[in-house]
């Protein structure tokens, strides 16, 4: 039953322009075309180009301001809530006796927020940390049964 309200599908000729995702984590802004009192509440997301990052937003209000606030779930946000899901349900199969010996664990790189590493490690997850780029994260990786891995930019792999 989901619907999508798509915008700045590169119709235009500009794909990328003040829409992008890099565009929207980098800058905190909410892309072009998208009114804030039109979407409070609705749940938004923004690619970019070639569709291999994304991030989410949404709009709220906020005591004593009349302009709804943009919210971003970044890269570091969506694989916590990610491996926090799967860590979960990892735990809940372990304590059946099933993927008793699987492991699970997080990849970040220095431009994680630390935030986010503290709030994974209070989870119980592992992190492990590799150089910037998706070739050394995927290594690491590697090195568990289910390893999430990701760049603060929205790049999100399992």
């Amino acid at each position: 039953d989901l619907t999508f309200d798509i915008r700045n599908d590169g119709s235009n000729g500009e794909l990328n322009t003040k829409v992008s995702a890099d565009f929207v984590e980098k800058k905190q802004l909410a892309p072009q075309g998208f009114d804030s009192k039109e979407l409070l509440g609705r749940r938004c997301v923004s690619l970019d180009g070639d569709a291999d990052r994304l991030v989410f937003f949404y709009f709220r209000n906020e005591d004593g301001k009349e302009e709804p606030a943009m919210r971003l779930l970044d890269g570091n946000k969506i694989a916590a809530l990610a491996a926090s899901f799967i860590n979960e349900k990892l735990n809940a199969l372990k304590k059946c006796g099933v993927a008793k010996d699987a492991t699970i664990g997080v990849v970040q790189t220095a431009y994680a927020n630390g935030s986010s590493t503290r709030y994974l490690r209070e989870q119980g997850l592992d992190v492990q940390f590799a150089k910037t780029g998706v070739k050394h994260l995927h290594v690491v990786a590697h090195e568990f049964d289910i390893g999430i891995y990701f760049e603060a930019n929205g790049n999100i792999f399992f």
